[in-house]
């Protein structure tokens, strides 16, 4: 396991469908599409956040699940999870919301977004965040990208990835619309509002936590870079995860990566700009021997603005709950840092 160091609105009503969840079976939600056309939409020229400060009107209906494709005894809960549908700047958004019957009103609230190619339902089919919500009484929403023309749904993070950028979707007014409702909807704690994301979703993380304007406590952005201006922070908890093999976006960057049509910044150059944007000093350094299969860095931070990174020797671009091979569950450790490093 990593050692420590110091580099390299009221909810809608429910309808609980779990019990008629079967194998090969589809959960089918009808929802009624009530939007409201925010602010001006956002650009890459607006800061993270900006925009109306009225809630958008959603709906959430239950979304469907293939039961064979996730453990059985995470049916019941999948049965839970409602589809919400937004209206963000003249478009229509969806996510998917997972309130445990073990919320209660202060409840944290993550919000886990996919990364490029990948999609809400892939995360919460494929990662543990389902269970831990359940048990420990979080609530968490699982924001839905835009499907473009390449049959991909992706984010716009800057200049990555898909057809996002060029589209200049507006996908940080999205996911903090997204957050102030669940919050608002849910009576929620705003003090322990988390943004999870990998890849490209990682990398729209970046994009939103360089704002001195934002209202998520913290991030964990699991293979990711920054792909956008970054020249001030809100000074939140930002914790990087990397495995060493990654292949799609190298932990060293790449001048130009094919594939996503963009250069990538080296995850440490990431580190080092929003370390010092946080106010932290010294370089990115860790106690734990270099041939460790996971090594935390950290630098001197305010307490209240740590940066940190975790690196996994052999893993490649991946979102790993492999705690045998890799370990570290990425998921368990991210979200018990995030508690750690945050005051409620």
């Amino acid at each position: 396991m990593a050692d420590g160091g110091s580099l390299p609105p009221t909810p809608p009503a429910a309808r609980t469908l779990g019990p008629r969840i079967i194998a090969a079976a589809l959960v089918v939600g009808v929802g009624v599409l009530v939007g409201v056309l925010l602010g001006p939409a956002f650009g890459g020229r607006t800061a993270a956040g900006a925009g109306s400060t009225s809630r958008p009107n959603a709906t959430e209906s239950p979304d469907e699940f293939e039961n064979s494709s996730v453990p059985p005894n995470r049916a019941q809960a999948l049965g839970d999870v409602r589809q919400l549908r937004m209206r963000v700047g003249g478009v229509n958004r969806t996510a998917l919301v997972y309130r445990p019957p073990t919320a209660r009103t202060g409840a944290p609230v993550f919000v886990a977004v996919h990364g490029f190619t990948s999609s809400a339902q892939a995360i919460v089919r494929h990662t543990s965040f389902v269970d831990l919500a359940e048990r420990n009484g979080w609530i968490v929403a699982f924001p839905q990208g835009i499907r473009y023309a390449d049959g991909q749904r992706a984010w716009n993070a800057g200049t990555c990835c898909g057809g996002a950028p060029t589209a200049d979707t507006p996908d940080t007014t999205f996911i903090v619309e997204l957050a102030h409702y669940v919050v608002d909807a849910y009576h929620a704690n705003p003090k322990q509002l988390f943004y999870e994301g990998h890849s490209n979703g990682a990398m729209l993380g970046y994009r939103i936590a360089c704002s001195a304007n934002q209202p998520f406590a913290g991030f964990a952005l699991l293979s990711g870079t920054l792909v956008s201006p970054c020249r001030s922070t809100s000074k939140v908890p930002i914790l990087a995860m990397h495995g060493l093999q990654d292949g799609t976006v190298p932990f060293a960057g790449s001048r130009w990566r094919v594939s996503l049509q963009t250069r990538l910044e080296p995850v440490t150059e990431t580190l080092d700009t929003v370390a010092a944007l946080n106010g932290c000093h010294g370089a990115l350094a860790s106690r734990s021997p270099a041939a460790a299969e996971v090594r935390v860095f950290t630098s001197t931070c305010p307490r209240t603005a740590t940066v940190a990174l975790v690196t996994i020797r052999d893993m490649q671009h991946q979102w790993t709950e492999s705690a045998d091979r890799y370990g570290i569950d990425e998921t368990r450790y991210s979200t018990t840092w995030l508690f750690e490093h945050t005051t409620a």
